[in-house]
């Protein structure tokens, strides 16, 4: 599932290092250092364009199991628990 959104920005909320776009509906927070250029400028209408997709991800035992034996992590004979590897996102 994917899909493109284009939409107007209604306003720019700057806090702590952070910004906080609204676009309607839509709020997205970001870095402030990525939209200083663009805020408080007077420069008229803004539009945020968002492209997205959601991605099925594979459950840990599948991902455990995915692991070559060659390249695993030597396991100590008291074999502490330890987490699977987890894809990023």
């Amino acid at each position: 599932m994917s899909g493109t959104v284009l939409a107007a920005v209604s306003r720019v909320v700057l806090a702590d290092g952070r910004a906080l776009i609204h676009a309607d509906g839509i709020k997205l927070e970001v870095d402030a250092e990525l939209v200083r250029g663009l805020v408080g400028d007077g420069g008229g209408r803004r539009a945020l364009l968002l492209a997205w997709s959601l991605h099925d991800l594979p459950s840990i035992d599948a991902l455990a199991a995915s692991v070559p034996e060659d390249e695993a992590p030597d396991q100590a004979a008291d074999s502490t628990p330890t987490e699977a590897p987890v894809a990023p996102l």
